[in-house]
This record gives structure tokens, C-alpha cells and sequence, in this order.
């Protein structure tokens, strides 16, 4: 394809999003609602309220520890790292991720603090780490969706469960079969390209119990989302139960992570996404859209200024 043809599609792309979504969320937010009801649901400042302030702000530097620690384990067999410099390499890459869609840059931002020689691999390894994050989304977002869509729709009104209840099944259990087949695919594989040779030389290197690992540690910084999600969501009072959250909350991940999105668009995509999602289940969905999008300043903007400041003082 023409390079300047891609990039019109592109830049076309970045403009529909950015003006869908953000429309819908003016519209629903700016006309559909009322403020002094969502005020009055996160109503005032109680003690309980506070003590759960300060835990969400401290799973925080929680979440971008355990990422940390799973950019260590997937770097480890091409250059071992320090925890500190571990977590120095992840927060300084959101500065890449910024500028591409879904943050994919941020695998070559951390590549770019290894040694040169190593760069390559790192940016396979990075790869790694992201399809692991998503098979943990989508593995937990699946059977979230099955509860889900149980939830809102009663028997009466959907008399074979079997027409999602299966379909999500074999994409979950497929995308987990993916995940620890891969590397075992490029142990044999040869390939004459320098990308794939890069990407099969790297992947080759895991065993079964570090997959396992990375995928566990994946696990983990999924639940410590959904968990400061919940709490966010009880924050604003929303009324959320816990069954409900266990519903809602991995489907809300599974959907943001696999809509393309840009650094401009990702607050007005979460907050569209947290708006259709919890309308059927919570009385004030549009607590839900600004919940998610203060979720995303503490967990994403805030770090990501951060990061910056390794970036300058490392590139």
C-alpha cells in the first residue's frame, strides 16, 4: 500500500474515534446527565471513604511493580535485570506508548534501555508480555462475559445460553492454548527473515514453568485493576455488588484492551466502554464513565509523567 494512503487511513482512523467518542461521551454525559445526582451518590467524605482513597492510591506503585517484575522475567534470559532498573525500563516506556495505538510503542521504549545487541529481543519479549496480558483479559473478560450476559438477561428472555456460552469458551481456551504453544511452534521453526528468526530465538527460550509465571504474574496486575476499579466505582456510589463487579468489571477490561485507541481517544474510549457496560446493572451509569476515566489518570497519565523523567535521564 502507498505510505501516504496508509497514513490518510490512519490519521482518518484517530479522527473518527477521537470525534465518536468523545461525542457520545458529551452527549451522554453533557445532556443525559444529572450532576447533582451523581454528587449526591458519591456523597460525603466519610471516613470509609478516605481509608479507600488512600488503598486505591497505593495498589498504584502495587500495579507497576508486578509489571516490573514480569518485564524482569521476560527479560531475564537476554539480559538480566535489577527490579529497580526493571521498573526504571517500564515506566520510562509509557513515554513511546503515548504516540501509538493501544501503547504498543512501549515495547520498543523498554528495548531501547537494554544493550544494543539485545534490542531486537527485548522488543519480541515485550510482544510476549503484552499477549500475555491480553490472554489473561480475555480469559478472565470470557468468563466475566458468560456472568455477565446472565445477568442482564434472564432466561425468559434468552432461552439458550449456549448461543455465547460456548463461542466464548473455545476463544478463551484457544487463546490460552496459543499463548503456551507459541513458544514450543518456534523451537522447530527456522526462519529466514532476521524479524521472525529475532521473535523465534527469543520465545524458544521460555519454559513451561516461566510461561506460567509470566501468565500468573499477568493474572495478577489484572486483578489489582479490577480491584482499584471496584473501589473507584464505590467511591462514586455507584452501588456496584461484588458479584456485579465480578461480572462487569474483566468484561470493561477485556473491551477496552482489544478497541483500537490513541493517547487522545483512551479516556473518552474507557469512559464510552464503563458507560455501555454498566448501564444495564448500576442506576447511575455516567458515575461509571467519569470512575474509569479518573482510574485512567491515577493509573496511566500520573505514571506516565513519571516515566518521563526516567526517559530524559536514560535515553
Amino acid at each position: 500500500m502507498n505510505p501516504k494512503i496508509s497514513k490518510r487511513i490512519i490519521s482518518t482512523i484517530k479522527i473518527v474515534t477521537f470525534v465518536a467518542t468523545y461525542a457520545f461521551l458529551i452527549y451522554k454525559l453533557g445532556f443525559k446527565t444529572n450532576w447533582e445526582e451523581i454528587s449526591h451518590s458519591i456523597g460525603s467524605i466519610t471516613t470509609t471513604k478516605v481509608l479507600a482513597i488512600v488503598f486505591l492510591l497505593a495498589l498504584t506503585p502495587l500495579n507497576w511493580l508486578v509489571e516490573a517484575k514480569k518485564w524482569q522475567l521476560l527479560i531475564r534470559n537476554v539480559e538480566p535485570l535489577t527490579i529497580k532498573k526493571s521498573l526504571t525500563a517500564v515506566l520510562a516506556a509509557l513515554c513511546t506508548g503515548v504516540i501509538t495505538p493501544n501503547r504498543t510503542g512501549e515495547w520498543a521504549g523498554r528495548a531501547m534501555l537494554l544493550h544494543e545487541h539485545h534490542r531486537g529481543k527485548g522488543v519480541m519479549a515485550a510482544f510476549y508480555g503484552s499477549l500475555a496480558q491480553n490472554v489473561a483479559t480475555a480469559f478472565a473478560g470470557g468468563i466475566a462475559a458468560v456472568l455477565y450476559f446472565g445477568m442482564v438477561n434472564p432466561a425468559d428472555m434468552n432461552p439458550n445460553p449456549a448461543l455465547y456460552k460456548w463461542p466464548i469458551f473455545i476463544i478463551t481456551c484457544s487463546a490460552l492454548v496459543f499463548f503456551f504453544l507459541l513458544p514450543s511452534f518456534f523451537t522447530w521453526w527456522h526462519p529466514s527473515n532476521v524479524y521472525f528468526r529475532k521473535l523465534a530465538d527469543t520465545l524458544a527460550q521460555y519454559s513451561h514453568s516461566e510461561m506460567v509465571a509470566i501468565l500468573g504474574v499477568s493474572v495478577l496486575k489484572l486483578s489489582l485493576y479490577s480491584l482499584q476499579f471496584y473501589i473507584m466505582l464505590f467511591i462514586f456510589g455507584t452501588g456496584l455488588t461484588v458479584f456485579e463487579g465480578f461480572a462487569a468489571i474483566p468484561l470493561y477490561f477485556l473491551l477496552v484492551s482489544f478497541v483500537p485507541v490513541f493517547s487522545f481517544t483512551e479516556p473518552g474510549v474507557r469512559g464510552a466502554v464503563a458507560y455501555i457496560v454498566f448501564t444495564p446493572i448500576v442506576a447511575i451509569a455516567p458515575a461509571t464513565a467519569v470512575a474509569s476515566v479518573v482510574l485512567w489518570i491515577v493509573n496511566i497519565a500520573l505514571p506516565t509523567l513519571v516515566g518521563s523523567v526516567y526517559w530524559i535521564r536514560n535515553r
